[in-house]
């Protein structure tokens, strides 16, 4: 073994530590760099966020213009989803949203694309930043859109676990069954972010042994955190797959302990939907990309 010194590169991300304030941030700014040249973006007028406010891409039908061939619109989605799934959750929705085309994008989806990718243009030094200071501990933050796909009518999960308040795991994906309310769909993204926080959580207790059993997860829907705290079934969920309620179990044990927080303060909800400026601002700060 040879002793490099501090770190400063990893897998293409840049990694600063400052140890005065101690804190400690990755970037991708070399691969966003790297992409804009590649893709003729160097110059391109910077977005202010990912997507259009309130943008709903739709799958190919007969009249739309059909993306040419020779256009790189694969390679395009898998140097965005690199970035979003290392060091930019903010762009994890967008992302999710032209991936889904890649089999017959439209011209469209190459604009929303490159529509990430001027977003990225102005915010390519923005990188995933962990404070050490009190109050740092493990918690998520849970969300979930109603039927907004307009292809399929299902709803998008999204949630984030953050460290030293910076976000360290997050998933923004499609719903595989469509809901029938708000509250079904809410339901089924907090049972996939317990997954996700129960997986954290059993790493956290061999590395961190000290820190609390107990992991709490936020939610915005009332209604949501109602019925998990129930034991039972009641006739508006009993047709919700099973599988979603072993949450039930790990709330009553008190491993996930599950609090509100207000919609305008739910970070995870740059996860499910395209938002104005003034939020994405607001939330991508939440969640550490500083």
């Amino acid at each position: 073994m040879r002793d490099l010194g501090e770190i400063s590169i990893f897998l293409g991300m840049q990694i600063t530590r400052d140890r005065a304030n101690r804190t400690l941030t990755v970037r991708s700014t070399k691969h966003i760099n790297d992409m804009l040249e590649r893709f003729g973006m160097a110059d391109a007028k910077p977005s202010p966020t990912p997507l259009p406010h309130k943008c709903a891409l739709r799958a190919y039908a007969e009249g739309d213009d059909l993306l040419p061939a020779n256009v790189p619109y694969r390679a395009l989605i898998g140097s965005l989803l690199y970035v979003s799934t290392w060091t930019r959750p903010d762009i994890a929705f967008a992302v999710s949203q032209v991936a889904r085309f890649q089999s017959q994008p439209t011209v469209a989806h190459w604009y929303a694309a490159k529509c990430i990718l001027r977003y990225l243009h102005g915010t390519r030094d923005l990188g995933l930043t962990y404070s050490a200071s009190e109050g740092a501990l493990p918690r998520g933050y849970v969300d979930a859109s109603w039927g907004e796909d307009p292809d399929t009518r299902r709803s998008q999960s999204g949630y984030a676990l953050t460290i030293g308040n910076g976000a360290v795991s997050w998933i923004s994906k499609l719903q595989t069954t469509i809901a029938l309310s708000s509250t079904e769909a809410e339901y089924t993204s907090l049972a996939c972010a317990v997954k996700g926080a129960l997986g954290l959580r059993n790493l956290l207790s061999v590395l961190w042994p000290e820190v609390s059993k107990s992991f709490v997860l936020f939610e915005d829907n009332q209604s949501t955190i109602k019925q998990a705290l129930k034991l039972q079934s009641s006739e508006r969920t009993k047709h919700i797959d099973l599988k979603h309620h072993f949450l039930k179990d790990h709330v009553a044990k008190g491993e996930i302990i599950i609090k509100y927080i207000p919609t305008a303060e739910q970070p995870a909800d740059c996860l499910t939907k395209c938002l104005d400026r003034i939020k994405v601002s607001l939330f991508r700060q939440s969640l550490g990309v500083l």
